[in-house]
C-alpha cells in the first residue's frame, strides 16, 4: 500500500511538472477519466457543440472508441501493416481536448480520425489526421462531410509518416501538439531516429508529443523490456455477450528475438473457433450452440503452436462453456514492447524534455499499478519539445 501511495504521489508531482507549462490546472490529467460521461465530456467541448443535436454526435465518436475491443484496422484483418486499432486512453485524449483550443494538432496513424475529430470539438484550431491508408483517409472523410460543425477545422493527409515533410512542406514548425496511439513500437532504430527528426521539424517551440506504444502485456516482460524487436503470439478468448467487448483471457504462445529490419508485415489476427446463437451444429438428433472451428484456423500451419492452442483451451473448459457468444483468436505481431521508463527514456534521448510516462491498461485507462490481471496492454508518455536557441 505504501508502494502505490509513493507512486501515486510521483506521477502527481511530474504530472504536474507538466501541466505548469501550459498553466491548464490538476484537472487537466486524471487517472481515470469517464470520458463517456456527459459530465465530464461536455466541458471539454466549446460552448457550441455542448447542445443537441450536436452533443450526440460528438457521444457517438466517444463511444466507438472508449473501453471497446480492439478492431482490424481493415476489415479483412491481415491486410493491415500496422495491426489494430485500439480502444482510446481517455487521460491522454481528454488531456489533449483540454488543450486543443486555438492549436494545430496532428495525429499519426490515426486510422478513421476518430480522435482528431474529438480534438477539432474540443476548439483545435486545425485538426489533421495524417494516416497512409486511402480507406481509413476515407472514412475521416466521409465523417467530416457529414460534420459541417468542425468540417473547416478538419483536414487529412493520406501518405507515410516518413513523407509528411514533402507532402506537407506547409507544416513545418506549424504544430502545437502531435498525438500517435500505438504505432511507434512497429520501427526499427533507423526508422525512429528518422521519425523523431520528422516529429520535431512539425512541432512549434514547446510543442508537445502524446504517444502511446505496445507496453508490457506479455507475461515474459514484466521485469524486463524487449529492448529489439520481437515476433510475439499469443490467444486470446473474447466474450461478445451482454455487450462485454474485452478479451476475458490472454495466454503468451511464444516470444523470439527477430531481425531489426524484419517488415512488420508478419503481423497476423486469425479467428480459429466462433461461438454464435445462430450457428448450430447437430450432435445426434439435438442442435448444440458449441464452438465451430473457422476458416482462417487452417492457416494456422505450426504443429507446436497447434498443441499448445489445445492444451488451453482444454484447461478453459469451464471459462468457454460460460460463452454463448464469443471468439478464440491466434495472434502474431512484430515489435518492440516498451515499459513506461523505457519510453521516457526514448522521448528524452531524442531531445524532448520532461517526460511523463506511465502504464496504460487492458480498457485503455492509466493504471497506476500492474497487476497479474493487467500487466499494462501498453505505455504512454507526454512530453515537450524545445529546440536548442541555435535551432
Amino acid at each position: 500500500m505504501f508502494q502505490r501511495i509513493l507512486f501515486m504521489f510521483f506521477v502527481l508531482i511530474n504530472l504536474n511538472a507538466v501541466l505548469s507549462m501550459d498553466d491548464v490546472g490538476e484537472k487537466a490529467f486524471e487517472r481515470h477519466t469517464k470520458l463517456s460521461d456527459p459530465d465530464v465530456l461536455k466541458p471539454l467541448l466549446l460552448p457550441e457543440f455542448r447542445m443537441e443535436p450536436t452533443f450526440s454526435k460528438v457521444v457517438a465518436l466517444v463511444e466507438s472508441r472508449y473501453e471497446v475491443a480492439p478492431r482490424g484496422i481493415h476489415p479483412d484483418g491481415n491486410e493491415s501493416k500496422y495491426g489494430i486499432l485500439m480502444c482510446m486512453n481517455p487521460e491522454t485524449v481528454a488531456y489533449t481536448m483540454r488543450l486543443s483550443p486555438g492549436k494545430t494538432v496532428l495525429e499519426l496513424a490515426g486510422a478513421d480520425g476518430s480522435l482528431a475529430t474529438l480534438f477539432a470539438f474540443a476548439g483545435a484550431k486545425r485538426s489533421l489526421l495524417l494516416d497512409f491508408n486511402p480507406k481509413e483517409v476515407a472514412l475521416f472523410e466521409q465523417r467530416k462531410a457529414s460534420l459541417p460543425e468542425v468540417a473547416d477545422q478538419l483536414e487529412s493527409v493520406c501518405c507515410s509518416v516518413f513523407d509528411i515533410l514533402k507532402e506537407r512542406p506547409d507544416l513545418i514548425s506549424q504544430v502545437d501538439i502531435i498525438y500517435a496511439g500505438n504505432f511507434l513500437h512497429f520501427f526499427t532504430d533507423k526508422e525512429q531516429n528518422f521519425l523523431f527528426s520528422i516529429i520535431k521539424s512539425l512541432l512549434k517551440p514547446k510543442g508537445r508529443i502524446i504517444f502511446t506504444t505496445n507496453g508490457l502485456r506479455y507475461p515474459t516482460c514484466v521485469q524486463t523490456p524487449f529492448l529489439t524487436r520481437r515476433t510475439v503470439s499469443y490467444l486470446f478468448i473474447q466474450s461478445n455477450q451482454e455487450e462485454v467487448s474485452l478479451p476475458l483471457k490472454r495466454v503468451q504462445l511464444s516470444d523470439e528475438e527477430c531481425s531489426e529490419d524484419l517488415d512488420p508485415k508478419e503481423y497476423q489476427k486469425l479467428r480459429i473457433y466462433m461461438r454464435h446463437p445462430n450457428m448450430m451444429t447437430r450432435v445426434g438428433s439435438e442442435l448444440k450452440n458449441n464452438w465451430v472451428a473457422m476458416p482462417e484456423a487452417k492457416q494456422l500451419q505450426d504443429v507446436q503452436i497447434r498443441k499448445k492452442i489445445d492444451a488451453i483451451l482444454k484447461e478453459e473448459k469451464k471459462l468457454l462453456r460460460t460463452i454463448t457468444f464469443g471468439s478464440i483468436f491466434f495472434h502474431k505481431s512484430t515489435s518492440r514492447i516498451y515499459s513506461p521508463e523505457a519510453l521516457g527514456k526514448l522521448v528524452s534521448d531524442h531531445g524532448f524534455e520532461n517526460p511523463l510516462a506511465f502504464h496504460i491498461g487492458k480498457n485503455g485507462h492509466i493504471l497506476l499499478e500492474v497487476t497479474p490481471n493487467d500487466l499494462g496492454d501498453s505505455a504512454g508518455v507526454i512530453a515537450v519539445y524545445n529546440p536548442p536557441p541555435d535551432l
